[in-house]
């Protein structure tokens, strides 16, 4: 009995000696007041992450995705249709100024995507020359995405690039909207959303899948000559009125420059083995056969000059882009007036003209100064 006394007691001692040790800090906490936490992003570039991607409320222009023709037509009276894409979207044009200019991109008689430019819109909650840090604070930025469309489950996954200059956001109506950062500017210059088979279209080379939606009978319906047209009428347009918003570069198509283009860019299809060496040479060639892009392919800068040089011409001075693929010309002129090196290396005038080509999913811009006009001799002069 004497022992089983004692281990009563030393359980007793025990248990209140540990309360004793842990009460302590639990009761001294709170005491102590937290310091308050700064969350201000300060770096402006992000990292991939494997965390999953949550919903934004739907907002915005992004309430009008899924909507019908009749729809969309009922509400705005006065859009009107302009241009077709290879994707099979039919633009239909809002708004006149850059202050309240958007595209609205139908197909099947659905609203399947919508191209924002205007800085005085409804697109809450982003707003057109936001930054990078501005988009952190509203969500956070996530690099995977599983998009449910049909009967199949779809991973997505965005380069680092993607992240810090196309980052991808969802709403909870089903839709998503790519925000393309200028890199010259760090600020907002456009806002793209999609309807899920939209963007799985736009985004089908990085899918794990690696699977198209569009089928190769449809594809092989595509009328090119119709395309090309409308791309060349649809990237003039938007290329102009980008121009107009930073009013540094102003635009002019030249006749010849065209002349220039069309005949550069035949000769690149024709035989890219007098530009392109190597590997180089055997990414084209493999592209050609199968397109796995996850980034558009350009030209270096040594590889553009060389084209130039097989097509000789009088006009001195000249550089370009070739681009390839076109899909659609909004996310061609938005990858291009938003990359750095457009800014920096090709518009280093105020004014310069320019020749453009399209040739199915190809396109090549030659850019040049403008031309002088020459000086006339008037009859006085030729008294003297």
């Amino acid at each position: 009995m004497r022992v089983f006394k004692r281990i009563v007691e030393f359980t007793i001692c025990l248990m209140i000696v540990s309360i004793f040790i842990y009460a302590k800090p639990v009761m001294s906490s709170k005491k102590n007041i937290q310091k308050s936490v700064n969350y201000t992003v300060s770096d402006m570039r992000v990292q991939p992450s494997s965390l999953p991607y949550h919903e934004l409320n739907t907002t915005g222009l992004s309430h009008l995705i899924g909507k019908t023709d009749k729809e969309i037509l009922a509400e705005f009276p006065r859009a009107e249709k302009k241009w077709q894409s290879a994707n099979g979207l039919e633009w239909y044009l809002v708004g006149d100024s850059l202050h309240n200019f958007y595209e609205i991109g139908i197909a099947d008689h659905v609203v399947r995507s919508i191209f924002v430019l205007g800085d005085q819109l409804d697109t809450e909650p982003f707003q057109i020359g936001m930054t990078l840090s501005d988009i952190s604070e509203i969500t956070t930025i996530f690099s995977n995405f599983s998009i449910e469309y049909g009967d199949q489950t779809y991973h997505l996954e965005l380069t680092e690039d993607d992240m810090n200059y196309r980052p991808l956001v969802a709403f909870n109506n089903g839709s998503f909207a790519v925000l393309h950062i200028n890199q010259e500017s760090g600020k907002l210059m456009s806002i793209r959303y999609f309807d899920k088979y939209s963007l799985l279209e736009q985004f089908s080379n990085q899918l794990e899948e690696k699977k198209s939606l569009t089928t190769e009978e449809e594809a092989q319906k595509l009328n090119w000559q119709e395309l090309d047209e409308d791309n060349l009428a649809h990237f003039l347009f938007l290329i102009n009125l980008l121009g107009q918003r930073d009013k540094k570069h102003v635009f002019k198509q030249n006749t010849n420059l065209n002349q220039v283009a069309e005949q550069a860019l035949s000769t690149y299809l024709d035989e890219p083995k007098k530009v392109l060496k190597g590997e180089r040479l055997q990414l084209w060639q493999e592209l050609e056969e199968q397109d796995s892009l996850t980034e558009p392919f350009l030209l270096t800068e040594d590889e553009m000059q060389k084209l130039i040089e097989l097509n000789k011409t009088e006009i001195k001075k000249l550089e370009g882009i070739f681009y390839y693929p076109v899909v659609d010309i909004p996310t061609v002129v938005t990858n291009l007036y938003g990359n750095r090196y457009y800014h920096e290396n090709l518009l280093k005038n105020t004014r310069q003209e320019f020749g453009v080509s399209f040739n199915q999913k190809n396109l090549l811009m030659i850019i040049g100064p403008e031309e002088k006009p020459k000086k006339t001799i008037g009859s006085s002069e030729l008294n003297q």
